[in-house]
């Protein structure tokens, strides 16, 4: 038997109990929908938007997707947390935006056909979804990735080199593509894929394992010194410089650093106009004495990277390299920076701290 004041105090521990039971099961429900967020059939709503045959419908959507996550001024950045958040819409997600890239990169081809630009709203949305396609590093956006480059947003090339070595022959096929024009001027879309080669090459970490991928670049590259056409020529010579010690290369960039008949425009506070094939040529065939590479490397264990001087990684192994310039090393990694996907062959974090934040 219990006494009156027993029964109540029971009464009020169940009743304690059973809300308490109540709200911990609401948490539950609501957990996914955190401050901000899109609910999912917001994110169905967003993706079937993509797919609209109206341009300005397709980039509305694409804002819409992303817009509870913008908050670090990168696409890449907001669609990791975007795809993070919603790990079920993921796989969904991925395939809409890259056919996303898929269908602006046609629709700037046929303005392209018809003598119009892209607006600069459409232009500025080619970039981020470029941006966060490539930020994906997934095989299946590689024909997106180099149709893209013809829109004139400025797709990283280190995105399509992500993709090395399983999309070097994909990207020598867009190298030999013939140049487009737009109101008479090149697009230097052959150009933009002899970089992306370049940035392959400096890819060691992957490229390592494939000898004859690096064999096919080196070919194309070779060729690429005697293009008549002088922007490909250019990025031809500026690609080798991984393979500054090939002997057949020196050979072919003496040459050129001699007797290249390419001189560009007198620039602003310049009499004289510059031989800039000859001058790259002859930068990248500075003797060892003053030759300072730099390269990237990766600790296994930790996932971080640095910069170095030198080929002897210090600290891990060989990431990415060589590079002319400290600072063009420095970009290459903090383009490496994982945005929250958890990509072990991203760098998830790098030394100093404050390296990508300058």
């Amino acid at each position: 038997m219990t006494t009156p004041s027993e029964e109540f105090l029971i009464r009020r521990i169940l009743v304690f109990v059973s809300e308490h039971f109540i709200f911990v099961c609401l948490g539950l429900l609501l957990m996914p929908m955190h401050a901000g967020a899109q609910a999912p059939s917001s994110i169905r709503s967003a993706v079937r938007g993509l797919a609209s045959q109206e341009p300005e419908a397709r980039r509305q959507a694409f804002y819409a997707l992303i817009a509870p996550f913008k908050n670090s001024g990168k696409a890449e950045i907001d669609v990791a947390e975007l795809l993070a958040a919603y790990p079920d819409d993921a796989e969904q997600i991925r395939i809409a935006l890259i056919s996303a890239l898929e269908t602006e990169s046609a629709y700037s081809e046929s303005l392209e056909r018809q003598g119009q630009p892209l607006s600069e709203g459409l232009l500025n949305y080619c970039e981020d979804l470029g941006r966060a396609v490539g930020s994906l590093r997934d095989q299946r956006a590689l024909k997106a990735l180099l149709a893209a480059q013809g829109t004139g947003a400025g797709i990283e090339p280190e995105f399509v080199a992500d993709l090395c070595p399983d999309a070097v022959d994909a990207i020598i096929d867009r190298a030999r593509q013939p140049e487009r024009f737009f109101q008479g001027e090149p697009l230097h879309i052959p150009g933009r894929a002899v970089v992306a080669l370049g940035y392959c090459l400096k890819e060691v970490a992957s490229m390592q394992s494939r000898p004859e991928a690096i064999s096919q670049i080196r070919s194309v590259l070779l060729a690429g010194l005697d293009s008549p056409d002088t922007g490909y020529r250019q990025a031809s010579v500026r690609a080798l410089f991984p393979l500054r010690s090939d002997p057949e290369v020196r050979a072919k960039l003496e040459r050129l650093a001699g007797s290249d008949p390419f001189l560009g425009p007198v620039q602003p506070r310049e009499t004289q106009p510059r031989a800039w094939i000859r001058e790259d040529a002859a930068a990248i065939l500075r003797p060892p004495a003053g030759d300072k590479s730099w390269y990237v490397t990766k600790s296994a264990e930790a996932q971080g990277c640095q910069v170095q001087e030198g080929s002897s990684p210090t600290v891990g192994g060989l990431y990415l390299g060589p590079f002319p310039k400290q600072e063009d090393a420095t970009r290459s990694m903090c383009n490496h920076v994982d945005p929250g996907t958890h990509n072990p062959a991203l760098c998830f974090r790098v030394q100093p701290t404050t390296a990508c934040s300058r």
